[in-house]
This record gives structure tokens, sequence and C-alpha cells, in this order.
């Protein structure tokens, strides 16, 4: 099996990121995730948010900040090829860490209220629900 690298989100893996969140169900794109966008927010958040590697391949992505009282998960998703391996785990935990080392104990995300997939994942791990 080939390793898992985790690795802080670098705008040089933005091609990469883009065509998983493209093929991934659950995840919504807007103007926001345009390159010039996108590398802004991760100048702000990098130490939030990771990409998961596998040969140069980028199979997971977290991207994550904080608003300095609550912090805000977007783009969580691990290729179907992958999932039910623990990417996801790696990933979550280590954003979440981060955000909590710096103070950050209310974390939100933001699911489409038919995605029943993901809200059972994220209450599974102990996220609550909100309409």
């Amino acid at each position: 099996m080939n390793k898992i690298e985790i690795i802080n989100f670098s705008i040089n893996y933005y091609d990469k990121a883009l065509e998983l969140w493209k093929k991934s169900e659950g995840i919504g794109l807007s103007s926001s995730d345009d390159i010039d966008d996108l590398e802004i927010n991760i100048q702000h958040n990098q130490e939030y948010s990771f990409l998961a590697l596998i040969n140069e391949e980028v199979i997971g992505t977290i991207l994550a900040g904080h608003d300095y009282r609550r912090g805000y998960i977007y783009h969580f998703v691990v290729d179907k090829n992958y999932r039910k391996q623990g990417i996801g785990k790696l990933l979550l935990e280590k954003s979440l860490t981060k955000l909590k080392n710096k103070g950050i104990n209310k974390c939100h995300i933001a699911v489409y209220k038919d995605n029943m997939e993901a809200k059972y994942i994220w209450e599974k791990v102990g996220f609550k629900l909100r309409n």
C-alpha cells in the first residue's frame, strides 16, 4: 500500500483539489473557490487546512478557518476509492487540534440537507445538527 501523506494545504495542488471537489457528491463550489480567492483564504488559514496525498495525488482535503470565536470547515472530502481507511479522521483531527490549540472550541460545517451520509458521519463524530 502506498504511504498517505498529510500536508498543509498548498495552492500548488489547487487543480488536483478542484478535480476531487468536482467529482465528489455533496461539495458545493462557488466563485470563492477560484484560485485567487482560495489562495487568499489559504494564506490566512493554512495552519488549519490540509491535503491527503498518495504519490502526489490529492485524495482528501479539509479547508478550515475561524473568526476567533468559532471554527468553520469547508470542502472536507476523501476520494471514494480511499474512504473507510481513516484518512478523513486524520484530516479532521489535525484540523480540529490546530483550531483547539488556537483557543477555538466550537466548530461549524455546512451540509446540504439531503446529504444523509454526511449528516450521519458528522453526528457520529460528535457534531450536533442545526437546521
